[in-house]
């Protein structure tokens, strides 16, 4: 059985949204699939975090919010010429904030609606590329 880490970021202000965006992925996943889902909160407050993680569950969806303060994303090596938003910083950093090895990480924008089955996506073979992208 493969496995997928389903991950999205906010700060605050799209937290209500990336709360919705894993809430869209429930009945469009495979079901020979093990799915974890991860919410990473930048800079948002512990009852904020609580209240996300309740809404995710009274969803169907298993808590899954982590609260991760924009310093300790803040690394040496990322070279921007602007600073991209805090809550960008978390995909600069997934390799490191992923336990385990899953075997796809699919990265979904907070202002994600998925509105069809995943099968295709989660299924195609990335070969020897280390990571694919789509264009919105």
């Amino acid at each position: 059985m493969q496995s997928c880490v389903i991950v999205t970021a906010a700060d605050a202000g799209f937290l209500p949204a990336a709360c919705c965006t894993l809430i869209s992925t429930k009945d469009r996943l495979p079901a020979d699939l093990q799915v974890t889902r991860l919410l990473l909160a930048v800079d948002v407050s512990e009852t904020e975090v609580a209240r996300a993680n309740d809404f995710l569950q009274s969803s169907g969806i298993e808590p899954c919010v982590t609260g991760i303060p924009s310093h300790a994303l803040h690394a040496d090596g990322f070279r921007v010429w602007e600073p991209p938003p805090v809550a960008a910083y978390p995909v600069l950093a997934l390799d490191q904030l992923l336990s385990g090895k899953p075997d796809k990480v699919l990265y979904l924008d907070a202002d994600t609606r998925i509105m069809s089955a995943l099968d295709n996506l989660l299924q195609t073979e990335l070969s020897d590329y280390p990571i694919a992208a789509v264009h919105d």
